[in-house]
């Protein structure tokens, strides 16, 4: 239904972060099931809106952080996959965003709180590819 929304009002700002929502929470649904090729078809669609909002408005923070989510969670269905290398590269790219929200969002302690859970994710996944 939101796909539809959004096809029909395509600039609506709150429709197409309603719609990144509900691909993230397919996507997790999916993912908890084990069904890592629907879940990573979710978070594709998730990842590709939010760099089309990126790419439409640079400068809007939020926009930012849900493209790090975005990554995170395609990287995370790479990491299962056994695609590590690719799984680091999307975590690294994360990475990348959440310190640049970090550096100019000091009193968003939240960004580093998620920064530092996925350096973690960074070394687990580094860990378990030398295994």
């Amino acid at each position: 239904m939101r796909e539809s929304l959004v096809a029909a009002d395509p600039l609506n700002t709150d429709l197409r972060l309603m719609l990144i929502e509900s691909h993230r929470y397919v996507g997790d649904m999916f993912f908890k099931l084990g069904d890592v090729e629907q879940a990573s078809r979710h978070y594709q669609k998730q990842l590709a809106i939010n760099e089309e909002m990126v790419a439409a408005d640079p400068a809007n923070a939020q926009f930012h952080s849900n493209k790090a989510v975005a990554l995170i969670k395609v990287g995370d269905i790479k990491a299962r996959s056994n695609r590590t290398a690719e799984a680091l590269s999307n975590y690294n790219e994360a990475v990348q965003i959440l310190e640049k929200l970090s550096a100019t969002t000091k009193e968003d302690i939240s960004i580093r709180q998620d920064l530092a859970n996925l350096r973690t994710k960074i070394e687990a996944t580094k860990r378990h590819k030398k295994q």
